[in-house]
């Protein structure tokens, strides 16, 4: 019994076809890295590209290196819109508390210009006048000294690195606990990733009819073995691979906090 697989354009599915098949499309052009690609007896679609060992048999490197950069631009202009859109709430933020002290200095003025209207108040006029003074000195100072920080801010921002602008907005120990966790979860999944992935591959690369007909799978190192085992050694490993990434991290953190 062989592998089947369907592929997928717009609303049209094919018949079930073999591997090879599929090869010999992307080396024609009539398969490329984003036309929809499944198992048969999987329900999920999946970019061609994902498949593991089609574009590689097909000789498409170029393909394969074209998608890779074309996801890092994408990733990398979703990381520029979104620093865009912060520091645009930043800046609008900050003007409207400079409209507001505006606002408040040119209260104090009209009470200034009804002083002087004023005769018969004259002495409490002269302090009224004082105390605007000094309020609006002070609210000047204050919106000159406001502008002044927002402007080394905006300074000390551009001469900080990447990981220095993170650790400004975040504290030390949840950056390390994002760091640790953050990378047990990539090992852990990475290592599920590629174990499920070479089984795969190697089932259609040496199809074992005895293998088919049981319903196992190949793991590394050990072999064929049923679903039960191949399940048990997988989260056997995984969490074997996300203790020593955790305290990896750990030791890591240590040496540069040295």
């Amino acid at each position: 019994m062989k592998l089947t697989y369907q592929y997928r354009f717009e609303d049209e599915v094919s018949e079930p076809v073999e591997f090879p098949v599929l090869v010999q499309m992307v080396r024609d052009g009539k398969l490329v890295a984003d036309d929809l690609v499944k198992p048969e007896w999987k329900t999920d679609w999946h970019p061609a590209i994902e498949l593991v060992g089609l574009f590689h048999m097909a000789g498409r490197k170029d393909a394969i290196q074209k998608w890779e950069a074309e996801q890092a631009e994408k990733l990398r202009l979703e990381a520029e819109q979104a620093s865009e859109e912060y520091n645009h709430e930043s800046g609008e933020l900050f003007i409207d508390d400079l409209n507001e002290m505006l606002d408040t200095a040119e209260d104090f003025l009209d009470l200034e210009n009804d002083a002087r209207d004023s005769q018969a108040r004259e002495k409490e006029s002269e302090k009224e006048l004082a105390l605007t003074a000094r309020i609006t000195k002070r609210i000047s100072n204050t919106i000159a000294e406001a502008m002044g920080i927002a402007s080394k801010r905006d300074s000390d921002k551009e001469r900080l690195s990447v990981g220095q602008r993170v650790s400004s907005y975040f504290g030390d120990d949840v950056l390390h606990k994002v760091f640790r966790w953050g990378t047990t979860l990539a090992a852990a999944n990475l290592t599920v990733y590629a174990i499920l992935s070479w089984s795969e591959t190697e089932l259609q690369r040496f199809p074992d009819q005895q293998i088919l007909k049981l319903g196992g799978n190949i793991f590394p190192f050990w072999g064929w073995c049923s679903s039960n085992e191949y399940l048990l050694l997988l989260i056997n490993t995984t969490l074997v691979c996300g203790l020593l990434t955790y305290f990896g991290a750990m030791k890591l953190e240590s040496l540069a906090d040295d």
